[in-house]
């Protein structure tokens, strides 16, 4: 689909959902968003060449959307799922890097396990 075919369609939805949202609720705010986005829809289907930097400016504005929301979301995960896992692992002892100094050992080199022959058959 053409760039500036799907910016006319993409406008006209957001008139349709506006007005659909307006016809539900009868408040000011989707009438005034219908009546933003049919100002819009009008200029992409008129004049197409005019649309383009209010679609740039859209296109700007979802891009720094999504980035806050990924932004946000990620905080919220690593906060409230991973912080308390680590916390409840080092709280209860938990080493499965094998981290802790013990001076009784006369090295921390580990030996390896001894390799397969057929380890390079199958690299992938």
């Amino acid at each position: 689909m053409h760039a500036s075919t799907k910016s006319r369609l993409q406008t006209t939805a957001a008139v349709v959902v506006a007005s659909l949202v307006y016809l539900k609720t009868r408040h000011t705010l989707p009438a005034v968003v219908a009546g933003t986005f049919l100002v819009f829809a009008a200029i992409a289907w008129l004049s197409p060449r005019h649309y383009v930097p209010v679609q740039k400016g859209f296109d700007q504005l979802a891009h720094w959307t999504v980035l806050g929301v990924s932004w946000v979301l990620l905080a919220a995960v690593f906060i409230l799922i991973f912080t308390p896992m680590h916390l409840i692992r080092r709280l209860r002892g938990a080493d499965p890097l094998e981290l802790k100094l013990n001076p009784a050992e006369p090295t921390y080199l580990r030996p390896l396990p001894p390799a397969e022959a057929n380890r390079f058959e199958r690299q992938f």
